[in-house]
Formats: structure tokens, sequence, C-alpha cells
């Protein structure tokens, strides 16, 4: 008899982008018996492979007195299903999954700790965050943060010992699958994206993927690109991912660069490497990060690097080898990074290929699956089931 093992969180989405192929993974190789858990979205259940079972619960982001009926339904379908782990990560899921899961008496409760960001709030709120942050930890029998320097965090916040948490392999929440990552594609895929947007062969063209936040640095990075920009006519910013939402970013800057013929906005894709592959830099100037997957999405399609000194970005990139770190939420000192690899194109190719070789050696993910089902089923054999 093989085991059972439960996913839960609050988004399918994050089920699909860094679950879904590990899940497969124990059940090809590990005889294990799958349930997802998160809320429902359409489409959802037919996307997924006949072999995982899907149950919905209604989780919404934000902690409210919602939470307590999610935590309440959990409850019941964890004591009915009698899991032998359950995996949850994030805020959200993390609160009402190590709740229900521990009250279950799940032998094996995993926190997938994807960034620890109340160390970086100030006053009530950080009290609060870190309140929640220390339940879970408290809740769970094992906590497995995605970078080394968090794991270091967790540790110095006396959040949980040694004994309780790891990081698999490199870090990273799920790896890079490298055939989409196709670097071998990568001209062709330049190519492609530079005609869509009729941007010239020659012209540089810097990037960034993901929202538009204050914490991600886009007040920095449009301070930077205008100056950038004003030296150096043939620059272009390309800005990756829904624009729909800005919070707390400086609104004169944005209204600016929206209307800047320089700086294009793609929205939302499901093809992200064909737009690395059209990029010349990219960067990610944010205050914190968990992990910097895009940074290794960037590497893998052999983009020069421009990241902020911070953990989570320090472990997705070598300072120097594949890019270069400057301080945060400091717009000079991300200017002279960019500039730096605009005026260097041997520092540009010689980037491109580390971080090619970088992303393959520590961040295939491949090898985190392995490494991951590895850790899993050590986990599950201590629970004395199956």
């Amino acid at each position: 008899m093989g085991y059972r093992v439960c996913y839960i969180t609050t988004l399918p989405s994050t089920i699909e982008s860094f679950i879904l192929k590990h899940a497969l993974y124990g059940i090809e190789h590990g005889d294990w018996d799958v349930t997802v858990i998160c809320s429902d979205a359409p489409g959802f259940r037919e996307r997924l492979p006949q072999a995982i079972r899907y149950i919905p619960v209604d989780m919404k982001r934000g902690i409210s007195f919602s939470g307590f009926k999610s935590t309440a339904e959990l409850f019941k379908i964890l004591k009915t299903e009698q899991f032998d782990l359950v995996q949850y990560a994030t805020a959200n899921a993390g609160a009402y999954a190590s709740l229900a899961a521990k009250w279950a008496k799940v032998p094996i409760r995993l926190y997938t700790q994807w960034g620890i960001g109340y160390v970086y709030m100030k006053g009530i709120r950080r009290f609060l965050k870190g309140s929640l942050e220390r339940m879970i930890c408290a809740n769970s029998t094992h906590v497995q943060p995605d970078s080394k320097e968090n794991l270091h965090i967790a540790f110095s916040e006396k959040l949980y010992d040694e004994k309780k948490g790891c990081v698999i392999g490199s870090g990273s929440a799920c790896g890079i699958d490298l055939k989409k990552y196709d670097f071998s594609q990568k001209e062709k895929w330049r190519k492609e994206t530079r005609e869509k947007y009729s941007i010239p062969d020659e012209s540089f063209v810097l990037g960034y993927v993901g929202r538009l936040l204050k914490d991600k640095g886009i007040d920095e990075l449009l301070d930077a690109f205008k100056a950038f920009h004003d030296r150096y006519p043939d620059t272009l910013l390309m800005i990756v991912g829904n624009d729909s939402v800005s919070e707390g970013v400086d609104q004169d800057k944005l209204k600016w660069a929206r209307q800047e013929k320089s700086v294009i906005f793609t929205g939302p894709t499901n093809e992200v490497e064909k737009y690395y592959a059209s990029m010349d830099c990219f960067t990610l100037p944010s205050y914190h990060e968990g992990f910097g997957m895009v940074t290794i999405e960037a590497e893998a399609m052999g983009v020069p690097i421009v990241d902020t000194d911070i953990p989570g970005s320090r472990e997705a990139m070598q300072d120097g080898v594949t890019g270069i770190l400057v301080p945060k939420k400091n717009a000079e000192a991300l200017l002279n990074g960019i500039v730096q690899m605009y005026e260097s194109e041997e520092m540009r190719e010689r980037f491109s290929r580390n971080g090619v070789e970088y992303v393959r050696r520590c961040f295939d993910d491949r090898i985190l699956c392995e490494l991951t089902f590895q850790n899993r089923e050590s986990l599950l054999s201590e629970a004395g089931r199956g």
C-alpha cells in the first residue's frame, strides 16, 4: 500500500505552477495517492491529471472570519481521509491547514515556507504577521524554506530549530523546466518577440517580469530607466506581467511610463520565456524575496542580471559571475549596474554563458523533483505508515 499525500494551497494556480510536477513524480515513482485542496476556479478540475483527486475548499486571500469556516472544513476532510502527509504553503493556506492537520493528527505536517515577509515589516503589522508565521511553524512537524538565507533568518527569529527546518537542494520552490526555458531557441524567440513589438535588433532592452508593486522596487526601476534612457536613447524597458495592479507605486512615475514610447507593457503571458529571450539585461530591484524565481528564469535564457542585494535574490544568481548585485531602494546604484551591462558586451556575453550553466547545474527541475521525492519518502517512512 502506498502513501496518502495531500497538498493544500489557497489558489489553483499555485498547484499548477509549483506543485503539480512534484505530485506526479511521487505518483509515478512512489506509489502515492495524491489529493489537492484549494479554492475552485474555472477549468481547474478539468486541467488536473486523472491520477490526482481534487477537493475544493474556498480559501480567500487575506486573513478574515471566513478562515474559521475554511479551517473547520479542512479539519473534517483531513480527519476523514487520514492522510500520511499534508503539505501547505503561503500564510493563508498555512494557517488553515496547519491547524486543521494538527487537530486531525496528521503525522507529517509540512510547511513549505516560500518567503518570510514579516521580518521586513514594522510595528503592529510585523507583530501580527510574525505571530501568524510562528503559529504555522509551531503546528508543523517540518518546515522547508525555499532559500538557505531564509532558513538562517528563520533560525535567527527562532521560528523553529535545526531539526525541524531544511532546504531542498539549492533552493527554489520548483526549479526550472529546461524544456520550456530552452536556451537553444533564444535567437529564434528573440527575433520573433522583437518583431512583434517592432524593436530594432540593435536596441538594448532592459527587462522586468512581475507585478507593479512598491516592494518590487518599481519606483527605483522607473527612476533608473528614465535616467538611463536620457543618456542612451537606443534603450527600451520591457515590463512583462499583469500591470493592472500598482500597489504603493508612485502614480506620477507610472503615468510617465505608460505614456513613454520607450516603455513596453506586454501584459500577462504564458510564454514568458520568449520575452526573456528578447532582453539584453534583466532586473529584479525588489526589497525582499522568498526566492528570485524570475531571476533564474532569465538566467536559463542566457540573460545577464542586475538584482538587489537581498536574501532570496542573492541565491538565485552569482554576483560578478551571472550578474551584478546593487543595494536595494537605491535608483542610482541600480542605474550604475544597468550602465555597466550596457557598456560591456563582453560582460553580458560572459554572464549569459555563466547564467545558463548555473541554472542547469543548480536548478534543473528534474533534479529538484528527485531530491524532493527522496525527502518526502524519508518523511513518510518516519510516520511509520503505508
